[in-house]
Order: structure tokens, then sequence, then C-alpha cells
């Protein structure tokens, strides 16, 4: 496998905003989808097209039958590709309100958000709580594809008018996270398969400075133990996540957790599989690690190099988003917080709720707190947690994912929300 860096590229946007049909004319004008797929989908176009028997892009990238018989993506699907630079992650995200949960988990992986917009609509609500989600994550590259430019027949002072807007609500959110993306817009029309070359420049320009940025902490890489413990004879074995490119032989780490240090003894991209004959390929910057010594070693501990970075268990302050219908009620519940650098069940309380931010009319209001959060409300709260959460600085949207967290409801095992740690006290 050539050493290039992984890249994970979100589509995202309101329903029939057109994101699987762009995905998939990306992938085919790059030659990533075989001849017979191709024909496959040809045929399967004269099915759902009916009359026209129109080639379906959407298809190459469609990859659940629901989601075609509904007509929607309802859940996020993964597609892997590579360009010259980089592997790339494609996370096609659900559009339809009732899956912007979907969508939010998506955010909180990706380097790069592609937001859709149908130009003969212009933004929606639904827009706006996409781009706040992803403002609130820190997705650093954020680019606007105004598809459908030919149903407004190219008007570019209309377009341009969209694409201002877009800007200025990027601008207006920064104030989620004192910081604002790289934006980009692009007109085009996916299905017409005109604009894609500017598009492409766009992400090119992103992954560039993204893989610069990965490069930059090369000389300060950071595992994340993310899996359980195993034994093979009298190995220990931790199944492990690198937030880089690092090499992770030859040098020495150090538990944050513990302060403990050690050398990484094997690396495996590879392990055993349980069902069948044969090795399993374990996902990109994911490996089954051995040490140099026993060490006290747990699910979410993360490992770093000694000096290059410093942790904190005491940065609780934090942004809730709620994503529930039903409403947070200060006080009434615990839940479970899941993520990079926590523990697998990690309980938490919700301590205070000190202001209430939401989407209203287009705009980020700010209310003062009663207690209780609705669904797309968002809240600066204080956590405790049940295990210290391990938190790295510098805190910033390359080292992200150690401070995003899932909320999960105990009882249903739903996710009712995420959390961002600001990393105050």
């Amino acid at each position: 496998m050539e050493n290039k860096p992984t890249i994970k590229v979100m589509f995202a946007g309101s329903i029939d905003d057109g994101k699987s049909t762009l995905i998939g004319r990306l992938l085919c004008a790059h030659k990533k989808v075989k001849d017979d797929i191709l024909e496959s989908i040809a045929r399967d176009s004269k099915h759902y097209n009916g009359a026209t028997g129109a080639f379906n892009w959407a298809l190459v990238a469609d990859g659940l039958k629901s989601e075609r018989e509904q007509g929607i993506t309802i859940d996020v699907a993964h597609i892997y590709t590579e360009t010259d630079n980089a592997y790339l992650h494609i996370l096609d995200c659900p559009g339809h309100v009732e899956y912007t949960s979907n969508m939010a988990v998506a955010t909180s992986m990706a380097d790069v958000a592609v937001l859709l917009i149908d130009a003969s609509k212009g933004p929606t609500e639904q827009t706006l709580r996409h781009l706040s989600i992803m403002r609130m994550l820190q997705v650093p590259w954020i680019i606007l594809a105004l598809n459908k430019c030919d149903l407004i027949g190219w008007d570019n002072a209309k377009a341009q008018e969209i694409v201002n807007t877009i800007d200025q609500w990027n601008t207006m959110l920064a104030g989620l996270t004192n910081e604002k993306a790289t934006f980009r817009g692009v007109q085009l029309s996916a299905t017409e398969g005109k604009g894609l070359e500017k598009l492409e420049r766009f992400l090119y320009e992103a992954i560039q400075d993204i893989q610069e940025k990965q490069q930059s902490q090369h000389e300060s890489p950071l595992l994340v133990i993310n899996g359980g413990i195993t034994f093979t004879g009298e190995k220990r074995l931790y199944r492990a996540t690198a937030l880089t490119d690092a090499p992770l032989l030859d040098q020495t780490w150090q538990n944050m957790r513990t302060g403990t240090t050690f050398k990484i003894k094997e690396a495996l991209t590879q392990i055993d599989d349980p069902e069948l004959p044969g090795k399993l390929n374990l996902p990109k910057n994911e490996y089954v690690i051995s040490l140099d010594t026993e060490v006290d070693m747990q699910k979410g501990d993360i490992l770093a190099v000694p000096g290059k970075w410093e942790s904190s268990d005491s940065g609780t302050a934090a942004r809730l988003y709620w994503l529930a219908k039903k409403e947070f009620c200060l006080g009434k519940k615990n839940y479970i917080l899941k993520g990079l650098g926590s523990t697998e069940d990690n309980h938490c309380a919700i301590d205070s709720l000190e202001y209430v931010e939401e989407i209203n009319d287009k705009t980020l209001a700010q209310y003062e707190s009663s207690g209780v959060l609705k669904q797309y409300q968002t809240g600066a709260v204080h956590l405790s947690t049940e295990s210290p959460l391990q938190i790295i600085c510098p805190y910033g949207p390359y080292n992200r994912r150690l401070g995003n967290y899932l909320v999960i409801d105990p009882d249903t095992n739903e996710t009712v929300g995420f959390t961002m740690i600001t990393g105050e006290n």
C-alpha cells in the first residue's frame, strides 16, 4: 500500500439536492467504477427512471437497496477511492431532517465537507442546520457545491448571491468555535456534468492543506486505544487508532493517563478473521499493537510522544447540540459519552446549562437558559463524567476528534445529541 494519507470527505445537503448524483459523477470521471458495475447501473436506470432510461448517476454511490426504493439516503454510505496524492473516504450523508443525527456522526469524522444546495430552491433551514453542525464540530474545510445551476439558466448573479449568503452564515457561525472554516464555492450541474473541474480543484486544495497539517504533526503522533485487549499466547494485544500518519515503531510513547513510557514492538494491519480462513485487513490508520513491556492500559487511553502534547482531565465545559425530539431537561437524566479518549461506557451528568442557541429565521439567536434544550438547539454546558475525559492540548480542528463525543440515551441506546469539549474549566 502506498504511503498516502486518508482524507475523509463528507457530502451533505437537503433532500434531493443531488449528493449521490454528484458523487457518482466524480467517481466515474476518475474511472473508479468497473465496467460491469456501470453496465448493471445502466440496466437499473431503466427500471428506476421509467421510459427515459437516462443513466442514474446516483446509483453509483447508493450503497443500500432500501435507499434506492425510498429515493432518499437513509444512512451514511461509505465509499472508498483514491487520487494521486491521497486515499479518499467519502461519506454520503442523509439529507432528510429525520436523519440529521446520522449526518452529525459523519461530520464528527470528516476532514472536508461538501455542502450541496439546489440553486433553484436556494438555502433552507436544513442547510443552515447542516452548516451549524459542521462548524460546531470544527470541520476545517467547507466547499459549497451550488448544484442544478442549469435550472436557473446559469444565472451568475443569482448563484453568487447564494454563495455570499452561505459565506456570511459561515462567518456568523464561527462564534460556535471561535474559528472560521476555510470556505470555497462552486457553481455546477451534476446531472449535466458541468462545473466538476472547479470542484475537483477545490478538493485538491483542501487535500493538500490537510496533508500539510497532518505532516506537521508527524513529530507529534497520537494513538487512541479503542478496542478490547486480547491475548495471543503470552503476548498482550491492543486495538488502536492513529490520528496522524506518523511511524509508530522506533520511538518512545507515553500513556497520557498514567505517565508510563514504553515502545511499540509490533503494529499489525491484519488480524485473523474469526469466521473465515486467512487474514482480515484493518481500516486505514487502525492497528493491533503489542508493547515491549507490560503496562496499565484501558480503552480510551491516549498514547503520545513524551513532551509533544499536554493532557488534561479537567476540561469539562462543552457545547451540547441536542438531536432528539424529546427535549433535554437539566438534572433529569444521566447519559453515556462515546468517542475517542473516553472509556466504552462513560456515564456523564450535565450539571449546568448556561445559555441556549438556535437557528431562528435563518439567524443564530441566543437565549437565557431555562434548563431545557429543544431539538436542534445548542447549549453551553458543564459535564461531570464517571471516568475522566483525556483532553489533548493544544486543541484544534486537526486533532478535534479527541473532543467530540456522541451523547447516548442509556435506556434506548439512541444518539440524542453530541457534545464538543471547549477545553475550558
